[in-house]
């Protein structure tokens, strides 16, 4: 969904290369790659890691049900983790 839109995409470089980024209208310091306080909001780091915001982003959507696919779930065997501990 965000892939779709122009102000979603991975930096190819500065400080925040590999990262996938939301741009941020407006504002001087969004057009600074290099400023220490960008008004960019990175969703996923060069690492593959998601951010805060980024679950929180998705979370939302699924919230409101715009989403076109639902989360997977399975279900959690305690046991398992108890076993793993106990040897």
């Amino acid at each position: 969904m965000l892939k779709n839109t122009s102000l979603f995409h991975q930096e190819t470089e500065g400080k925040l290369a590999g990262c996938w980024v939301l741009k941020q209208l407006g504002g001087d310091k969004a057009d600074d790659p290099d400023s220490e306080h960008s008004m960019d909001k990175v969703l996923v780091r060069s690492n593959g890691i998601l951010t805060y915001t980024a679950k929180d982003i998705a979370y939302h959507l699924w919230k409101y049900g715009l989403l076109s696919n639902d989360f997977v779930y399975t279900k959690f065997d305690r046991r398992c983790l108890d076993h793993e501990h106990s040897g």
